[in-house]
């Protein structure tokens, strides 16, 4: 495309074909400038777009001078490329929590579950955004932070209890804490202003769980409750069985520990009569489990899949027009709250559906199932915590320190009784004696024969104790 000169040396300009500026053909002005003998052209600019003659030329001598002196951009292309980069930096400077937030969430997707993410939206929501959403991210500080924690601390419900738990404050401190990590490793800030924010202490220890006679009377009063209208789904299931959606709901809860989310998420397809494990996909921690069926559950799951006729991927249990459900019915609470719940002020001792959970749990340990089981079929990421139930172990503590004590060898041949109910018989060739507890709660006691050498002691029985300790 032919070029023409202009009264600069060193500009150029060309023509638009059709589109005109004024009443003249709009120009394409061109620089035309040497690099270490090499001649080289840079695009300027069009004159319809505010670039000039004069323009062209004043930059054109910037140019050579940043090209003479080494300092600056050496074409117009750098420029360009350094000014794009200042106004971004610009931007991050300049960006809102709340623009940030949509960066935050979309960081998300896949890493977190749709419904974590959607909790976290809504404390953003409630909690954050209210205070610092119009904040420029970089100008956050600890003192904003510690404002938003007081305010959630000192807010107080109708009956003047504290309305948030610790531990939901902590859930805000700690997307906060996310929030700007993400945000530094993204460039938009250089601090995280809940560094030296301090957490709540949270009372993990109380834990609220039934008695066999209090689950009793849960399930016997949940079951009294009219089950569904006559033009429900399963209305005829439910008439003839004489039970209803929520009792069943809290009996398998309570036989499999799963939570709210993940029975509200129960397929056909996740429950196996054949192998005996009912399958939990969507889990919080992102991975999947089996839990064994009990007899209970078998009756009630088998029954529904079969009279209902579920399969694939319909859920197990559903609203009254066919769909999932999305939270279990109020008339758990009410039937709760009217059993156990009057009068009481501190909400860790409150009977609520999760309490199933930690009902289940609870037994386990007192039946004695080891805590690492316990963890694997609650679907604990972390044994700490399982460890909340270890108090309910019985008498683990006192047997593993006979154990510990069995191995601790005592002189003479007659060994003194660790334990009331223990008989020792005297043996006068032993120089020590131990005791060992066995498999099936009784415990022997063995001597170490004298004359063996250090390596080639060998034990042989002196006393069995059939007593369990």
């Amino acid at each position: 495309m032919e070029r023409f000169k202009t009264k600069y040396s060193g500009v150029y300009y060309r023509n638009h074909p059709t589109r005109k500026y004024g009443i003249f053909k709009d120009r394409y002005f061109i620089l035309r400038y040497s690099v270490g003998g090499k001649q080289r052209e840079d695009g300027y600019g069009w004159e319809s777009e505010g670039y000039t003659e004069a323009g062209a030329a004043a930059q054109l001598d910037v140019l050579q001078r940043n090209i003479k002196t080494g300092l600056g951009y050496q074409s117009i292309r750098e420029k360009r490329d350094q000014e794009r980069a200042e106004n971004i930096a610009l931007q991050f400077e300049n960006i809102s929590v709340d623009e940030f937030y949509d960066v935050y969430e979309a960081s998300q997707k896949g890493v977190k579950s749709p419904r974590g993410i959607k909790i976290e939206r809504m404390n953003y929501d409630n909690h954050i955004k209210p205070f610092i959403g119009f904040f420029s991210i970089r100008s956050v500080g600890l003192e904003d932070i510690e404002e938003i924690k007081q305010t959630m601390v000192e807010a107080l419900n109708e009956v003047g209890q504290p309305k948030y738990a610790p531990a939901t404050i902590n859930h805000v401190l700690k997307l906060l804490r996310h929030l700007f990590n993400v945000a530094i490793s993204r460039g938009r800030t250089d601090k995280n202003p809940t560094k030296n924010i301090d957490f709540l202490p949270v009372d993990n220890e109380r834990l609220r769980f039934l008695n066999r006679e209090e689950a009793a009377l849960l399930l016997k009063e949940l079951n009294k409750a009219k089950a569904v209208s006559e033009n429900a789904v399963g209305a005829h299931y439910y008439r003839k069985y004489k039970t209803n959606q929520t009792y069943e709901m809290a009996v398998i809860a309570l036989n499999c520990g799963c939570r709210k989310g993940e029975l509200l998420a129960l397929r056909a397809a996740d429950v196996n009569f054949n192998s005996g494990f009912l399958t939990i996909r969507k889990t919080k921690n992102h991975k999947s489990r089996n839990l064994p069926l009990t007899n209970d559950m078998v009756k009630i799951l088998k029954r529904r899949i079969s009279e209902l006729g579920l399969s694939g991927e319909q859920y197990i249990f559903q609203s009254q027009d066919g769909r999932g459900l999305k939270k279990i019915s109020e008339k758990y609470q009410e039937t709760a709250d009217r059993l156990f719940n009057q009068g009481l002020k501190d909400r860790q001792l409150r009977v609520v559906f999760h309490t199933l959970r930690h009902t289940f749990a609870s037994w386990l340990v007192s039946a004695g199932v080891d805590l690492y089981t316990v963890k694997e079929l609650l679907g604990h990421k972390l044994l700490t915590m399982t460890m909340r139930y270890a108090h309910l172990a019985p008498n683990k503590f006192k047997a593993a320190t006979a154990v510990l004590n069995s191995h601790l060898r005592r002189k003479k041949c007659a060994p003194t009784t660790p334990l009331s109910g223990v008989k020792v018989v005297e043996s006068s060739d032993a120089d020590y004696a131990f005791a060992l507890p066995q498999g099936d709660g009784s415990v022997k006691y063995y001597k170490l024969l004298h004359e063996q050498s250090a390596h080639q002691k060998q034990t042989q029985p002196a006393v069995f104790m059939q007593k369990s300790f």
